[in-house]
């Protein structure tokens, strides 16, 4: 994301510090459940790739009972550009009625937590994405993340989740690799919560205060000159 910012304005890479979002690891923090749950959490808008997920859920859905899709998405469902996509939802609800899960209504912090805690892989399949605050909080709860290749979220996850194309073909396969492979599952939300631990409230809090602090001292020291 620090680049994007550098090339809409020029010329001020050596002046440009970048804070990123923290993580309050009270609320969001590791859990060692481990289901074959896919969980996708994000708001109901095309930003945010919703489009693409009526078809990953049917492909993961289709291979086994054991699989569960949850979608917590609020929203303007009456949009037309989303209107087909809620109507794929609704289909879904009722083809998998045990399977695909849709909470449409907006959920509390610790709610939101308990739906990460009590799934095994959390997908963002944003078209575009500045940070992925929500996918901080996925790998906080030791989640194996699956996101797309846009905005600052490449960077967030780096080795610690998988990151691919912005394709549901390419997401249904990489979900259920995980789905299929608990240990894999596993093996990345412990990387995931270990990588969130550097995220933590504190210490972003801390950051911040000291460029206010040296953004002060060079002030005071041009005004001395």
């Amino acid at each position: 994301f620090r680049e994007e910012v550098i090339r809409e304005i020029k010329g001020v890479a050596r002046n440009t510090v970048t804070i990123p979002n923290g993580v309050d690891l009270d609320i969001f923090n590791y859990s060692n459940k481990n289901p074959p749950t896919v969980l996708y959490l994000g708001r109901f808008s095309k930003e945010k790739g919703v489009e693409l997920i009526p078809e990953i859920a049917e492909k993961i859905l289709e291979k086994s009972k054991r699989y569960k899709f949850v979608i917590a998405a609020k929203g303007n469902v009456e949009l037309p550009e989303l209107k087909i996509v809620a109507e794929k939802f609704n289909k879904l609800s009722k083809k998998y009625p045990k399977q695909f899960i849709w909470h449409k209504e907006a959920l509390e912090k610790e709610e939101v937590a308990e739906l990460i805690k009590n799934s095994g892989v959390c997908i963002q399949p944003s078209s575009y994405e500045t940070f992925g605050l929500t996918v901080l909080e996925e790998m906080a709860c030791g989640k194996a993340v699956v996101v797309s290749d846009v905005g600052g979220m490449p960077e967030l996850v780096g080795k610690t989740g998988i990151v691919t194309k912005n394709d549901a073909n390419f997401f249904s396969r990489k979900v259920l690799k995980l789905l299929e492979n608990s240990k894999s599952r596993k093996k990345y939300g412990k990387m995931a919560a270990k990588r969130a631990e550097e995220f933590e409230w504190k210490l972003i809090a801390n950051e911040t205060l000291k460029l206010y602090r040296d953004v002060i001292e060079k002030r005071k020291e041009k005004d001395r000159k």
